[in-house]
């Protein structure tokens, strides 16, 4: 897959069996976060989770997402990212034979839906607030 989409640079986390050109480990930029990384890219492929999730929605990256299948929160977080994001779902057994660059382009133009709020800390802080009053 990495040989075959040249028009692609890939930032990966373990070493390829191969040398690309196209190819940046992510060891090679030991200054940048993961989220420096994320918000530096295109799109991201990948499996699913929480973090992943969250960089993914409030940087606005179209994600390719490949299920795990053993991660319990995975459906509810797929959902709610179908909702807010620009994703798609593709299997591990599927992601050679996609045109990977044809999936990135339409994800990078498809519009971006509506975002929710994201102002779970000061909900949480009302709500603490309340609970406070209720214990004077």
């Amino acid at each position: 897959m990495l040989a075959r989409e040249k028009r692609i640079h890939w930032i990966v986390e373990s070493r390829p069996k191969t040398a690309y050109p196209n190819v940046t480990l992510m060891d090679s930029l030991p200054e940048w976060s993961f989220g420096d990384v994320l918000a530096s890219v295109d799109a991201l492929i990948g499996k699913l989770g929480t973090a992943s999730a969250w960089q993914q929605l409030t940087k606005e990256i179209p994600f390719i997402m490949v299920p795990r299948g053993t991660f319990a929160d995975e459906p509810p977080i797929m959902n709610w990212l179908q909702k807010h994001a620009r994703v798609m779902e593709v299997a591990a057994s599927k992601l050679p034979d996609i045109n990977l660059w044809e999936s990135v382009t339409k994800l990078i133009r498809s519009s971006i839906p509506t975002r929710p709020t994201l102002d779970g800390d000061v909900q949480a802080a009302h709500i603490l607030l309340e609970l406070l009053d209720e214990l004077k």
